[in-house]
């Protein structure tokens, strides 16, 4: 996104964004010489793509233990000497995946949630008629607060089930920019309720469709509603959602038209036709390569499997495929996964007929012409959930939703084993693992010895 960045912001970065080893939420903040005082400048704080987007070279924003700890990678030789222990200890679901630096995983997201509330208090300011013409800026700043408690919570809080919730230990939500505000975790129960809250006012007032991939827009706020909903085991409500976001924007791209990429390109670009909503992971995924019993999943047929994948080596594949355009995973919203989720409500809700139209549209796109993946069975509900279930990591690989997918799937009984192999080595993570939620970082236990920490 081009956009006009005006000296507020170099005099209001070094305020917010935390320093070496010291803890986001507990770094001090003193923003009141320069904090944004009009909807312009409010606008420009939301449109600081670098942090917000995670679009800069450093960093993104959304958590790579969505994908470190997943069966979509695995670590072979080709690139273990640039690994860090921290590394090992993500990939092998260790107890001290972080040491004593600072966690990106939690200081990016809770910088982004920062800035939304440096925009929300500014907005609450202003007169009403100015308010009234804020609306789209007030929408985006929720979005983006939900976005990052939601992503917070599916890697530092349990999987949300509706028996626990209301005792589990969700994610400390943060609703003010004021550095004295107290901090504590809230329940898994109170933390999906603030992201729902949070979404269903954003959808209200946000414009249908944004000018820039980098904003939130309705049909966004729609999408990762649909997704929470779906997280939170609630078809009914992620259908309606997914059908809302539908109306508004349903397209897709004909990966027929693309061709196989060479080594070290990328197919796809941040401002393609399916982004509702441009995000990248707070790392990239260059040392990490392709689980070769995952690439087996894919029919040759499947014209994924040639835009996804390039060769490495010999015998490994990296993923090209990014909707980032680079390296850097794509981890924001699209329309695809509104349609594999759609399906999978559909069925669930007893719509199995419609469920394989709705996901015969998104793969009709996706193999060769005439060579879509057929059911001996298409009445059975339990066959074409099945599909559909298989067609979503095929589909949405690297983008930080398989965890959350083995999670929830985990929690209805579909007893799915993990297995890394580091070194000879071979680590196991059980279906109902303590270690599916990831531990407080524990340099911000240090400054918060009373926050709970997570079961390993």
């Amino acid at each position: 996104m081009k956009k006009t960045v005006t000296y507020l912001f170099i005099l209001i970065l070094p305020g917010l964004v935390c320093c070496g080893n010291e803890p986001f939420l507990t770094t001090p903040t003193d923003t009141s010489n320069h904090t944004p005082r009009t909807l312009e400048e409010l606008q420009q704080v939301l449109d600081n793509d670098e942090v917000m987007n995670g679009t800069g070279q450093q960093s993104g924003t959304v958590p790579s233990l969505l994908v470190s700890g997943t069966d979509e990678i695995t670590l072979s030789g080709l690139n273990q000497k640039y690994l860090t222990e921290q590394d090992i200890q993500q990939y092998t679901w260790g107890d001290d995946p972080f040491g004593s630096k600072a966690c990106p995983d939690w200081d990016s997201p809770y910088r982004v949630i920062l800035y939304a509330n440096v925009v929300l208090d500014g907005l609450s300011k202003l007169t009403n008629q100015e308010q009234e013409q804020g609306k789209s800026i007030k929408g985006g700043a929720l979005f983006f607060r939900a976005f990052m408690h939601y992503s917070l919570a599916q890697v530092f809080a349990p999987p949300y089930q509706p028996a626990t919730a209301t005792s589990d230990w969700g994610v400390p939500l943060r609703y003010s920019s004021d550095v004295n505000e107290e901090i504590k975790r809230a329940t898994v129960q109170e933390t999906y309720e603030s992201i729902l809250q949070d979404l269903h006012q954003a959808v209200s007032i946000l414009p249908d469709t944004a000018a820039y991939k980098t904003r939130p827009s309705k049909a966004a706020a729609l999408a990762l509603l649909a997704r929470v909903y779906q997280t939170m085991g609630q078809p009914a409500e992620a259908l309606n959602a997914a059908d809302h976001c539908l109306t508004i924007d349903d397209g897709l791209l004909d990966y027929r038209l693309f061709k196989t990429p060479s080594a070290g390109s990328f197919p796809f670009t941040g401002q393609n036709q399916e982004v509702l909503f441009l995000s990248l992971m707070s790392r990239s995924n260059l040392h990490a390569e392709v689980n070769p019993h995952f690439i087996a999943n894919y029919q040759d047929t499947d014209l994924r499997k040639s835009l996804f994948f390039y060769a490495l080596t010999k015998t490994s594949k990296g993923f090209c495929g990014s909707y980032g355009g680079s390296y850097y995973l794509f981890a924001g919203m699209a329309t695809d996964e509104v349609y594999l989720i759609k399906a999978e409500c559909q069925v669930r809700l007893g719509q199995s007929k419609e469920a394989l139209l709705t996901l015969q549209q998104l793969l009709h796109n996706r193999y060769v012409a005439e060579a879509l993946p057929s059911l001996n069975n298409p009445e059975d509900p339990a066959a074409v959930l099945q599909l559909v279930l298989d067609e979503r990591p095929k589909e949405l690989y690297g983008r930080g939703l398989r965890w959350t997918d083995l999670r929830r799937l985990n929690t209805e009984g579909r007893a799915i084993h993990l297995s890394h192999t580091y070194q000879g080595n071979v680590y196991q993570l059980e279906p109902s693992s303590p270690r599916y939620t990831w531990p407080i970082p524990a340099i911000e236990l240090a400054f918060h010895p009373d926050m709970p920490q997570n079961t390993r």
